[in-house]
C-alpha cells in the first residue's frame, strides 16, 4: 500500500513525517473544557501566541460548541466569534489555520480570511453545500465519522463506513484526496467502550487511504475509566491516550495542551526509532 500522505495547507502530514498537532481555540462559552474557550479578541489573540510558542503546528478555531448537548447558536453569531481572529492569527503568524464548523457559510467567510482547513464533524453531511465550498475554495479538509449527527458511530466497522461515505462526497466534489485527513470521531457522547476499542483498532483505517487524525484530549472517556469527573483533572489520562493514538497509527492529535502533547510524541518518536550504538 502507498504512503497514507495529506497536504494541510504549507504541511505535508502521514507516514514518514512528524505527528502534527493542532492547538485547540474555542470562542464558545458552552465547550465542554473551559482551558480552550476565550472569551475576548485580546484574549485569544494571546492565547493563540502561546499555542505558536508551544509548537502548535496548525491551530483549529471553533466558534461554536460540538459537545453533547451544546445549544446551536446562529451563522451569523458563530461569524462573529471567528473571523476576526482567523484575519488576526493569518496577520501575525505564519501558522496553518483551521476552521471547526458544520456550516458552509462559516467555513466560506472564513477560508475568504485565511483560514486554509475545514474541519467538519459532520464528515460533509450537516451541510449539503459544505463539501462545493470546500472544493472551491482549494481548501483542505478534515471528515469526522458520522452517519446523523457526531457522536453515533459506536464501532470501527460503523466509524469506517461513515468515513467511506464522506469521502465518496468529497469525491464528487471534486475535493482532491490528497488534502483530505480522516477523524474517528472520539467522543461525542459515545459510550467509553466504544472510544476504548476505537483507539486500539485504529490501524483498521489505514485500509481508507488517508492520514488519520485523533482527539482524546480531557474528553469524557478519560474521565469515565479514571474517575475524574473534570475535564481539568484529564491530562494525564490524555496523555496516555495520545501515546496508544500515536503508536496506533495517528498522524494528527488534535490538542487542548500543545506543549505536553508535544513532548509526550517527542518521546514516542525516540522510543520507536531508537537503535542499538
Amino acid at each position: 500500500m502507498s504512503p497514507l500522505r495529506a497536504q494541510l495547507d504549507k504541511l505535508t502530514v502521514g507516514d514518514g513525517y512528524p505527528v502534527t498537532v493542532i492547538g485547540i481555540i474555542n470562542r464558545d462559552p458552552n465547550t465542554f473544557f473551559r482551558g480552550s474557550y476565550q472569551r475576548t479578541l485580546k484574549r485569544a489573540i494571546t492565547f493563540v501566541g502561546e499555542m505558536v510558542e508551544e509548537g502548535a503546528d496548525i491551530i483549529d478555531v471553533g466558534g461554536m460548541s460540538t459537545a453533547p448537548g451544546a445549544t446551536p447558536i446562529s451563522v451569523k453569531l458563530e461569524q462573529r466569534r471567528i473571523v476576526p481572529l482567523v484575519k488576526e492569527i493569518s496577520k501575525n503568524w505564519d501558522i496553518p489555520v483551521s476552521i471547526d464548523t458544520q456550516s458552509s457559510l462559516v467555513a466560506s467567510a472564513a477560508l475568504q480570511n485565511g483560514a486554509t482547513i475545514v474541519n467538519d464533524v459532520s464528515g460533509l453531511k450537516s451541510d449539503s453545500a459544505m463539501a462545493a465550498a470546500i472544493s472551491e475554495s482549494g481548501a483542505s479538509c478534515i471528515v469526522m465519522a458520522c452517519n446523523h449527527q457526531p457522536g453515533d458511530c459506536t464501532t470501527i466497522t460503523e466509524v469506517q463506513g461513515a468515513l467511506e461515505h464522506s469521502l465518496n462526497i468529497a469525491s464528487s466534489a471534486d475535493i482532491p484526496k490528497e488534502q483530505i485527513v480522516v477523524d474517528p470521531g472520539i467522543g461525542f457522547g459515545k459510550p467509553t467502550y466504544s472510544d476504548l476499542l476505537i483507539l486500539q483498532n485504529l490501524k483498521d483505517l489505514r485500509g481508507l487511504g488517508h492520514p488519520i487524525l485523533v482527539g482524546v484530549s480531557r474528553k469524557a472517556f478519560i474521565g469515565y475509566v479514571l474517575g475524574y469527573p473534570l475535564p481539568s483533572q484529564r491530562l494525564a489520562g490524555t496523555l496516555a491516550a495520545v501515546s496508544v493514538a500515536v503508536m496506533n497509527g495517528a498522524h494528527i492529535i488534535r490538542a487542548h495542551d500543545v506543549r505536553e502533547s508535544k513532548d509526550c510524541i517527542a518521546m514516542i518518536e525516540a522510543i520507536t526509532k531508537a537503535k542499538d550504538g
